[in-house]
This record gives C-alpha cells, sequence and structure tokens, in this order.
C-alpha cells in the first residue's frame, strides 16, 4: 500500500495539555531568587526552568515508569497495530517501561487482562474497551489503586482520566448524511445499519446517529444489527439484507476490518455501485474498498494515524502533572474527514500498519 503511506500528525490538543499542565506553585523566597525550584510532591515543572532543566526534570518524572496498553481488538487489526507502532516508539523515547498485549475480542479475556495488569501496578493504563459497564469497576478500581486510566476510541460508563476517540454522534451523523444523499441521487430509500458489540460506545452512538438522521433525510431504515466486529458476520448479514430488500442502497457500519465483509457481500452480489457500504475509519482495508468501488465513503477520525501519539502525549502529561489518579477527568475528541474517490489518494487521508 504505497499510496496510503501512514502520516503522523502532531498531537496538538494533548500537546497543549502537556504544556499547559506542567506548571505548579513555588515558594515566595525560591520566585524571589529566581531559582527554578518547586515544593516537593507538587508535579509538573516549576515556573521558571532552562530547556535543559526542562528535559531533565520532565524525563526524569517519567524514567522507569511502567505503562500497559490493553485492547479489545487484535494485531489482525489495523488500528491495533498502527496504536502499537506509535505507543512503543513514543514511550521508548521517554524511558517508559511499555508493553501492550490484547484479547483479541473477547471480553472475558479483557476482563481478566485488566484484573492482572491492576495487580501488577503500573503507573498507567491505556485502554481499549469493549463496552459501556464491562470495565467500570476496573476503572474505578484502578484508579483507587494509584494508577491512571486512558481510554480509547470507545469509552465507558465510569470515566478515565483521559478519553481519547472521536466525537462518535457527529461523526458517524455526517457519514449518514453522505450515505442519505447518495441514496436520493438513485432514487432509493432502503438503508441499513451494521453495528459492533451492540453495547459498545461506538455501536450504541453509530446506531442512534445514523438511525436520526436517515428519519430526517426521509430515509427506510429496514434493518439494525449487530455484526460483533466480524468481517464474516457482516457477509452473512449483508447477503441476507440484499436478498430481502433488492432496493437497498446503503449499509453503514463502526469499523472498516467489520464492513469489509459487507462490502465483499457487495461484490459479490453484482451490486457495486448500486449499493453504497460506508464505515468509520480509513485503514487500507477501506481505501483499497474505495479504489475498487466496493466502499462508498470512509472516515478518517485518527484512529491509525494520531491517536497513538495522543495516548503518549496524554499519558506523559499525567505522570508528570502530580494529579492524583481518577480527580480529573477529561475528553479529547479527534478531528474527523469524510474519505472517498476524491481525496483517499491523498497523504494522511488512510493508513497502513505493519503486519506483527
Amino acid at each position: 500500500m504505497g499510496t496510503y503511506k501512514q502520516v503522523i500528525v502532531a498531537a496538538g490538543v494533548a500537546l497543549t495539555l502537556a504544556l499547559t499542565g506542567c506548571t505548579s506553585t513555588r515558594n515566595e523566597g525560591a520566585a524571589e531568587q529566581g531559582a527554578a525550584t518547586q515544593p516537593a510532591g507538587s508535579g509538573g515543572l516549576p515556573a521558571i526552568a532552562s530547556p535543559q532543566e526542562v528535559i531533565a526534570k520532565s524525563l526524569g518524572a517519567m524514567r522507569g515508569k511502567k505503562v500497559q496498553m490493553i485492547t479489545i481488538s487484535g494485531d489482525g487489526a489495523a488500528l491495533t497495530r498502527a496504536w502499537k507502532e506509535r505507543t512503543v516508539l513514543g514511550f521508548r523515547e521517554v524511558g517508559v517501561d511499555f508493553t501492550a498485549i490484547n484479547a483479541n475480542f473477547d471480553t472475558q479475556v479483557l476482563a481478566q487482562q485488566v484484573q492482572t495488569a491492576i495487580d501488577q501496578k503500573p503507573d498507567a493504563l491505556i485502554l481499549h474497551n469493549a463496552d459501556l459497564s464491562g470495565l467500570a469497576k476496573l476503572i474505578q478500581q484502578a484508579q483507587s489503586a494509584g494508577i491512571y486510566v486512558i481510554v480509547l476510541n470507545l469509552g465507558s460508563n465510569a470515566q478515565s482520566d483521559a478519553y481519547i476517540g472521536p466525537n462518535w454522534t457527529a461523526m458517524v451523523g455526517k457519514l449518514a448524511e453522505r450515505a442519505a444523499a447518495d441514496c436520493k441521487a438513485m432514487n432509493k430509500k432502503d438503508v441499513a445499519i451494521i453495528s459492533g458489540f451492540a453495547s459498545d460506545t461506538g455501536s450504541l452512538l453509530t446506531v442512534e446517529s445514523a438511525t436520526q438522521v436517515f428519519k430526517d433525510q426521509g430515509m427506510n431504515l429496514v434493518a439494525s444489527q449487530p455484526g460483533q466486529y466480524d468481517p464474516t458476520k457482516a457477509n452473512e448479514i449483508t447477503r441476507t439484507l440484499l436478498q430481502q430488500h433488492p432496493g437497498l442502497c446503503a449499509l453503514i457500519g463502526n469499523w472498516d476490518g467489520m464492513m469489509s465483509g459487507a462490502a465483499n457481500a457487495v461484490a459479490q452480489a453484482g451490486k457495486i455501485g448500486q449499493v453504497g457500504v460506508y464505515t468509520t475509519d480509513s485503514s487500507d482495508v477501506a481505501c483499497d474498498g474505495i479504489a475498487k468501488g466496493t466502499v462508498a465513503a470512509a472516515v478518517n477520525y485518527g484512529g491509525g494515524t494520531t491517536m497513538g501519539d495522543d495516548a503518549v502525549a496524554v499519558t506523559q502529561y499525567l505522570l508528570q502533572s502530580g494529579v492524583t489518579p481518577g480527580a480529573s477527568r477529561t475528553a479529547l475528541f479527534t478531528p474527523t474527514q469524510i474519505i472517498d474517490k476524491s481525496n483517499y489518494q491523498l497523504a494522511g487521508s488512510c493508513y497502513a500498519a505493519a503486519a506483527q
């Protein structure tokens, strides 16, 4: 996929946090002397420090810290591989002891892995959640144990120290509007939704947002089914829908790895150009589909390009901040862009991650 080179964009929001968050109080005596000191345990950088001191103090605060990333998706997913590539690089350069494991789409294994990690007491956990409530108690347990928790992409009811991911409602809304416009151009109305696990943030908000947009646009929603983030399952669902609803014009789903199965079903039925497949994420899987015409549009939300870097930047901030885990919670929303035939070959539109 030479055309779809991974382009890493600076994590602007996260970097702003890191720069603004690294401040602390100084006693009056130190202020009068202009010394670059701060009260013990206050965290962050002093108000005045030379560039050399900034480097030394920041790296000193992070060196030897332990961070573990645990994802629900496996190494077969380009998204997971991209996160791993960027986090390994980012943490290695600042001396953090970093490890990454995955549950390969098994929710029970995910919970077990997180519990084991908490028992090992790392300084921070980066989690890719499977549903709203599955890890909620474990997230709270980790924070109570003094562990920072950063959640990527799929949020939890228990709020972590930071969430990094898209505004699913707005992102899917834009994609559904595009699908509806394409259907109207063909004088068709039948549309369908294929979600992931159904109970995860991405699936819940995809169904909610797409359903509302389709209603507002006068579309006829003929089906909404969970595909379990499985391309084989999505393929089966699509083949059935194509048989039951010959007027179907659009299928929308919330992960390109899963929706590749839907795209293959459309191609196998000889309906390329008649039934559009629309998906979030823009790995080379989606962009290959766009090139072939089996995928009408995808959304780049920074999943494989910036999110790993964002996770490193936010974790660095937390490790230096001195903030008590669980005491401060924030959400950082990544920018989104519709990718289609007009722009999929542009740098940064799509990403590829090396096989592991």
